[in-house]
């Protein structure tokens, strides 16, 4: 089983670190560093700094026991 470690893209901390399959499953969900407060968007393996205005949607709403 391959990790991927997702980085924050400002700061560069640790934002996950999960197998690539539910790195996969999170692909679209917006999350916030816990560093630097930037709001980040998953897009696959990557990270840009999310522009939208909607700040509390999609917020770490992933269930692990999916």
């Amino acid at each position: 089983m391959n990790f991927c470690t997702i980085r924050c893209c400002i700061c560069e901390s640790v934002l996950l670190n999960l197998p690539e399959e539910e790195i996969s499953r999170l692909n679209g969900l917006t999350f916030r560093c816990e560093s630097c407060g930037h709001k980040l968007l998953l897009d696959g393996t990557n990270v840009s700094k999310d522009m939208s205005a909607d700040t509390t949607y999609n917020l770490y709403k992933y269930d692990l026991n999916i």
